[in-house]
């Protein structure tokens, strides 16, 4: 939903400029589809700490993946001989907010005041 993923970057943008988060960048010649929305934090404990208060307050936001190369399948292709450490530490400060057809204005803005609050 485009307009959940806008109210997101709009009412968390003042975050991003205080150096507390990063948020999705878009490039001038691509545009987005909407379909996943995104908060980097400075460190793993930030990232767990808020994943942790919004799921006591209801709302489902997940860490989104385990890089290939350190996942089950990975470890046992050898993945653990590789140095990714940009793909590491994205995994570790990466978390994906709701975002899906027929979120209401009411669901975001909730999502968004429990942001502010625990940022």
């Amino acid at each position: 939903r485009m307009d959940v993923w806008n109210e997101y970057a709009e009412r968390l943008r003042q975050f991003e400029a205080s150096g507390i988060i990063r948020l999705p960048v878009i490039p001038d010649y691509a545009e987005h589809n909407a379909h996943i929305f995104y908060i980097l934090f400075q460190d793993q404990d930030a990232r767990d700490r808020v994943m942790m208060r919004l799921r006591e307050a209801g709302i489902h936001a997940v860490f989104h993946y385990i890089p290939l190369h350190s996942s089950p399948v990975g470890l046992m292709k050898n993945g653990a001989g590789l140095n990714l450490t940009v793909t590491d530490r994205v995994s570790n400060v990466i978390l994906r907010l709701p975002v899906f057809s027929g979120m209401s204005k009411e669901e975001t803005e909730r999502v968004i005041f429990e942001i502010i609050n625990l940022l």
